[in-house]
């Protein structure tokens, strides 16, 4: 069966010009942008459902969606009539176009729904289907929001790192000796990750996809910095000296993460001092 949106774009004359042209036989004025918002709708099934029992040319009809075209050498004026994406109760007048806007909370309980999902699944098996149930919305409101998983997980990832950002602001406004303030960087990753375990994974999907182009790498930015900048701090204090600080901010953090994907559970609750301590010290002690 030829539905509406098959009817539409396979009969429909690309656009020429907005203005008919003199002694040119197909003239368009198609507002592109609001053609592309129309099959939208029709592909996400958000028109009245009084046009399914008509024929698809009796909805289209004194268009200001689209401006008068030729449709098979005819000069039509078309409009179509839409109903709420969330209402699909009484008929509208024609005419009438009623467009959701985005909103920041229903936006948290996509993520916090796709975040719950991965929490207890692997990447891969998460449809997107499961995450509209899982948030309790239509999948053209999801789709709305979050053009395929790929986008979905790097705003998580996004939502993560600005998370992880603020927290190293915050703990960075109290003054510490520098291996206390080590330590309580190290004690931050490891309690974010043991809060929210599956951004691990989130961001080894981004990682192996990605490489460094994602929404995580700037909080490792951050912290990296950071700490380059405790030891700087420590040397400024005469308290020790670190001969590359990049490579051993990036041993620390290494370690780090090797301990979150590797390490035994539940963890020491000395575990940060731990390991500053052997990036600091050594793992070999002399006897």
């Amino acid at each position: 069966m030829t539905t509406l949106v098959d009817h539409v774009s396979s009969r429909m004359i690309p656009a020429v010009s907005p203005t008919p042209a003199k002694n040119h036989r197909y003239s368009t004025g198609i507002n592109l942008t609001r053609l592309e918002s129309l099959l939208c709708r029709l592909k996400f099934g958000t028109i009245s459902s009084e046009m399914s029992r008509q024929s698809p040319l009796a909805h289209l009809h004194d268009s200001k969606l689209l401006s008068p075209f030729r449709y098979g050498g005819i000069i039509s004026d078309w409009r179509v009539r839409f109903v709420s994406p969330v209402s699909r109760g009484p008929q509208h007048s024609a005419g009438t176009r009623f467009v959701r806007t985005k909103t920041p909370e229903l936006d948290q309980r996509i993520l916090d729904a796709a975040a719950s999902l991965f929490a207890g699944r692997q990447f891969h098996s998460v449809r997107m289907e499961d995450i509209a149930a899982e948030a309790d919305v239509g999948k053209g409101t999801l789709y709305r929001y979050f053009e395929d998983k790929e986008e979905l997980y790097l705003a998580l990832l996004s939502r993560a790192a600005d998370q992880v950002q603020k927290r190293l602001e915050d703990l960075m406004q109290t003054e510490r000796e520098p291996v206390a303030q080590l330590e309580a960087v190290t004690a931050l990753i490891l309690d974010f990750f043991e809060e929210q375990p599956h951004i691990f994974e989130l961001i080894q999907q981004a990682e192996a996809s990605r490489g460094t182009n994602h929404p995580w790498q700037a909080a490792r930015d951050v912290v990296i910095e950071e700490v380059i900048g405790i030891f700087a701090d420590a040397e400024h204090r005469g308290q020790f000296v670190v001969h590359d600080p990049m490579v051993t901010a990036l041993v620390l953090l290494g370690g780090v993460r090797a301990v979150i994907r590797f390490g035994p559970k539940p963890r020491n609750a000395e575990l940060a001092r731990q390991i500053v301590d052997v990036v600091l010290g050594g793992a070999a002690k002399k006897q």
